[in-house]
């Protein structure tokens, strides 16, 4: 009922455009004001942290599906703007573990998908973070990532680079299948 009564009053759009699910959205000048009330009701950080962790887990059961099924990849595209979201939440609040983990859980949705360049420099800010290195096989996984996507760009000498950094923190912590990945890619 409320729903409906939102989209009585136009203040939600409904569309079934992909598919059989019905997706709704917020004219943007009506998305601003709830975004005004948000910040002033001081329940921002728990509203947005509680977003990224519903993106983080959607994201990582895409990554952990047997195969990048067309559907995974499909509700991804769907979701693109929460996801970049998500990552925005977490890149300002400094979450490091939690910015890898979907930064991890989205490589190959960039890949697949062709968002090389998106990827890459999430990849890259992810990797600012101060925190990043206490995280080192997250750390490991998106160095290798970021080296993929540089190669996808053309950009050999980065990738090579960054495959080499990825080798050397696999040798670190001992992950035998990480070193053996990063040298098959080297």
């Amino acid at each position: 009922d409320g729903v409906n009564s939102l989209l009585d009053k136009s203040l939600l759009q409904q569309s079934d455009e992909r598919g059989s699910e019905t997706r709704f959205s917020m004219l943007l000048t009506i998305r601003e004001y709830a975004g005004e009330c948000l910040s002033r009701s001081g329940d921002e950080e728990i509203v947005r942290r509680a977003h990224a962790a519903y993106f983080i887990v959607l994201a990582e059961e895409a990554a952990q599906a047997k195969e990048q099924s067309e559907e995974w990849l499909d509700r991804l595209e769907l979701e693109h703007e929460n996801l970049r979201l998500a990552l925005e939440t977490l890149l300002s609040t400094g979450n490091a573990e939690w910015a890898l983990r979907l930064g991890v859980a989205l490589f190959r949705f960039w890949d697949t998908r062709e968002h090389f360049g998106e990827g890459r420099d999430a990849i890259t800010r992810i990797l600012k973070l101060p925190d990043s290195s206490k995280h080192p096989s997250l750390r490991a996984r998106l160095l290798f990532a970021t080296a993929v996507l540089a190669g996808q760009q053309g950009e050999f000498e980065a990738a090579r680079g960054m495959f080499e950094q990825s080798l050397n923190t696999y040798i670190e912590i001992g992950d035998q299948q990480g070193v053996a990945v990063a040298l098959n890619a080297l």
